[in-house]
């Protein structure tokens, strides 16, 4: 009867003892020290997530909605710690539940709001629960909203992604046609389609910086591209991505030498395209202290490390890899080096696929993050080789200034807006990791 109560309370409907399941389940897993034992009971609490979240919305009890969230949000960020035995998959401590965090799980909006309170942005938990969409948000040290959106869908979201994604790819010199018809007025043509087919999210926000945590089925949409009250998000406000909350409360604020800047592009394999973009950083930052390297193999090791080059998106794999030139791919191991801040001008490096079988995601910039990396900026589409240089030159300008690196991000997107008004080119450059990083 035990066993019988405990797989009803894990897969039944309105069951009352699916949080309890959950909580248990969670802090089981903070004991696991296999990787794959830790993927295959994530994978077995995933049913029982999702029905605490259908009970919990249904009662707007926010806890429960922020308890299924933790499980559904990517498994592989949580990690603490590089694996201590690579051959058998030995992890450290996932969750650290001793001390002041026994009680973690058992008083979980509190342990949220003690972590977030003194922070001045604005929170947006947003996820997918069988076909519906649902999203909690905290301000000014309170929940002020927990419910499904009933704006959008799942379906709507996955067909955008499927369909509309690699359309965003921004030409800076299209054909006109017509001596009447400017670039302008195609790019307005192309800036009122986009806008037009991206999904509505009815979710009521304010003005402040916004850090959103993404569970993993919501994590491919580009953050920047969430849409409210018909205006993209990420063009009127600073926004950002930690990839998941565990990850989140890890940071803290930090300065960033801007002194310290180094910029790579294999120049010497002669592609043009890379040679464009590689030109235009070095135009616009002619009066920044930088350090500039061509050679086929880099060695970034400063506070911001800028890499020009070509990429790819698979849409099983997400980022597919990292080119010099046609023909040939690198072994990205040996590439990104260490820093504080990495600035990827690589065509897709930060899309985002989700992983079925792990309830994780692939994705470049988690990959730079859990190597030691505070923040990744990097475009979730193909960029077009005019930016660069333009959208460094302000985002350095604002850091500079004494400005966060997520109102730095946002001020060089809107300035590049301001230049060629396609959101395929002013909502590029997307921020993940931590939003608090300013310069010393």
């Amino acid at each position: 009867m035990e066993e019988v109560k405990g797989i009803k309370a894990k897969i039944l409907k309105e069951n009352p003892d699916g949080r309890e399941a959950l909580i248990d389940g969670l802090v089981n897993l903070s004991r696991t020290r296999n990787r794959a034992d830790y993927v295959h009971e994530v994978n077995q609490l995933i049913v029982t997530a999702n029905r605490v979240i259908e009970n919990s919305l249904n009662k707007y009890d926010v806890e429960g909605v922020l308890l299924g969230h933790q499980l559904n949000s990517d498994a592989g960020v949580s990690f603490v710690g590089n694996t201590i035995d690579s051959i058998s998959g030995t992890i450290h401590q996932t969750f650290n539940l001793e001390g002041e965090n026994s009680s973690r799980f058992r008083d979980y909006l509190n342990y949220v709001n003690d972590r977030l309170a003194v922070n001045n942005s604005q929170f947006l938990w947003i996820g997918t629960n069988n076909e519906r969409v649902y999203a909690v948000v905290f301000e000014h040290g309170s929940f002020t909203f927990c419910d499904y959106i009933k704006s959008t869908s799942k379906k709507e979201i996955k067909e955008w992604i499927q369909n509309c994604l690699q359309d965003l790819a921004f030409n800076d010199s299209p054909v006109t046609g017509s001596p009447f018809i400017t670039r302008e007025d195609i790019w307005q043509k192309e800036k009122c389609s986009i806008v037009d087919n991206l999904p509505e999210f009815n979710i009521p926000l304010s003005s402040r910086e916004i850090v959103i945590f993404s569970d993993v089925g919501f994590s491919s949409y580009p953050h920047n591209l969430i849409k409210v009250e018909g205006e993209i998000l990420g063009l009127k406000q600073a926004v950002s991505s930690p990839l998941s909350f565990d990850n989140y409360v890890k940071y803290e604020e930090q300065k960033v030498d801007l002194q310290k800047i180094n910029v790579w592009a294999p120049i010497v394999e002669g592609d043009i395209a890379i040679s464009i973009a590689f030109a235009k950083i070095k135009e616009n930052l002619d009066n920044v202290k930088v350090v500039y390297e061509e050679g086929l193999i880099p060695n970034p090791c400063s506070d911001i490390n800028v890499f020009v080059s070509h990429g790819g998106r698979d849409g099983n794999s997400g980022f597919r890899g990292l080119y010099p030139s046609d023909g040939k791919a690198y072994n990205m191991d040996k590439i990104f080096g260490t820093g504080k801040i990495a600035i990827m001008f690589v065509c897709h490096a930060g899309s985002i696929v989700e992983n079925y079988y792990s309830n994780s995601t692939h994705t470049l910039v988690k990959r730079l993050l859990q190597s030691g990396y505070q923040a990744v900026i990097s475009p979730s589409w193909s960029l077009n080789v005019s930016i660069p240089g333009i959208w460094m030159k302000k985002f350095i300008r604002s850091m500079e200034n004494g400005n966060t690196i997520s109102y730095s991000v946002n001020k060089a997107n809107l300035y590049i807006e301001s230049i060629y008004i396609s959101p395929g080119a002013s909502s590029a450059m997307h921020l993940f990791g931590n939003d608090r990083l300013t310069s010393n």
